[in-house]
């Protein structure tokens, strides 16, 4: 939904909404790359280890 709107209006001919889209499609891959990597380290072993599960 980040870009649908953007996109529609680029595709209309908004040299702005294609300068945004093209940013978009630049950071996305690094943005969730970077979402993965602190997840991956969230879910260590010793991170887990704080945090006992209740029986």
């Amino acid at each position: 939904m980040l870009t649908y709107w953007p996109t529609v209006v680029a595709a209309r001919g908004a040299r702005w909404a294609h300068v945004r889209v093209c940013i978009i499609s630049i950071v996305m891959p690094f943005a969730i790359a970077a979402i993965a990597v602190v997840a991956f380290i969230i879910n260590e072993s010793n991170m887990r280890a704080g945090f006992p599960k209740a029986r």
